[in-house]
Protein backbone atom coordinates (compact mmCIF):
# COMPACT_ATOMS: atom_id res chain seq x y z
CA UNK A 1 0.00 0.00 0.00
CA UNK A 2 1.31 3.46 -1.04
CA UNK A 3 0.01 4.70 2.12
CA UNK A 4 2.75 3.12 4.19
CA UNK A 5 5.79 4.22 2.49
CA UNK A 6 7.07 7.50 4.28
CA UNK A 7 7.20 9.40 0.76
CA UNK A 8 3.61 9.45 0.42
CA UNK A 9 1.77 12.92 1.02
CA UNK A 10 -0.64 10.67 3.43
CA UNK A 11 1.56 8.95 5.15
CA UNK A 12 0.88 10.76 8.13
CA UNK A 13 -2.78 10.27 7.95
CA UNK A 14 -2.19 6.46 7.80
CA UNK A 15 0.30 6.33 10.66
CA UNK A 16 -2.24 8.26 13.22
CA UNK A 17 -4.93 6.05 12.36
CA UNK A 18 -3.50 2.20 11.38
CA UNK A 19 -3.78 1.13 14.31
CA UNK A 20 -7.69 1.35 14.10
CA UNK A 21 -7.75 0.10 10.47
CA UNK A 22 -10.29 -3.08 10.58
CA UNK A 23 -9.43 -3.80 6.94
CA UNK A 24 -9.93 -3.02 3.52
CA UNK A 25 -12.70 -4.08 1.08
CA UNK A 26 -11.18 -6.93 -1.01
CA UNK A 27 -13.30 -5.49 -4.35
CA UNK A 28 -12.09 -2.36 -3.75
CA UNK A 29 -8.10 -3.61 -3.71
CA UNK A 30 -9.13 -5.62 -6.94
CA UNK A 31 -10.79 -3.34 -8.84
CA UNK A 32 -7.59 -0.97 -8.44
CA UNK A 33 -5.32 -3.35 -8.70
CA UNK A 34 -3.80 -2.63 -4.76
CA UNK A 35 -4.97 -6.71 -3.84
CA UNK A 36 -0.97 -7.59 -3.13
CA UNK A 37 -0.32 -4.20 -1.59
CA UNK A 38 -2.73 -4.43 0.96
CA UNK A 39 -1.93 -7.99 1.67
CA UNK A 40 2.10 -6.84 2.23
CA UNK A 41 1.12 -4.50 4.58
CA UNK A 42 -0.88 -6.58 6.94
CA UNK A 43 -4.42 -4.79 6.81
CA UNK A 44 -7.04 -7.24 6.35
CA UNK A 45 -8.93 -7.80 3.30
CA UNK A 46 -12.34 -7.98 4.13
CA UNK A 47 -14.48 -10.45 2.25
CA UNK A 48 -17.39 -10.64 4.96
CA UNK A 49 -20.37 -8.93 5.25
CA UNK A 50 -21.41 -8.81 1.91
CA UNK A 51 -24.35 -7.73 0.04
CA UNK A 52 -26.67 -11.12 -0.90
CA UNK A 53 -26.74 -10.58 -4.56
CA UNK A 54 -23.84 -8.05 -5.37
CA UNK A 55 -21.05 -9.94 -3.60
CA UNK A 56 -18.53 -6.76 -5.04
CA UNK A 57 -20.02 -4.66 -2.83
CA UNK A 58 -19.59 -4.72 1.02
CA UNK A 59 -22.62 -3.79 3.49
CA UNK A 60 -20.91 -1.07 5.27
CA UNK A 61 -24.22 -0.95 7.54
CA UNK A 62 -22.80 -3.55 10.00
CA UNK A 63 -19.68 -1.94 10.65
CA UNK A 64 -21.55 1.28 11.46
CA UNK A 65 -23.79 -0.46 13.56
CA UNK A 66 -20.74 -1.58 15.80
CA UNK A 67 -19.42 1.88 15.93
CA UNK A 68 -16.91 1.40 13.27
CA UNK A 69 -15.84 4.86 11.63
CA UNK A 70 -15.90 4.61 7.91
CA UNK A 71 -12.81 6.32 6.60
CA UNK A 72 -12.03 6.63 2.78
CA UNK A 73 -8.54 7.67 1.05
Amino acid sequence: MEFTKPTHPANVVYDAVSDKIVGAFSACADLFGATEGVAASGVALVREKLIRGAEEILDLSWYLADAYRLITF
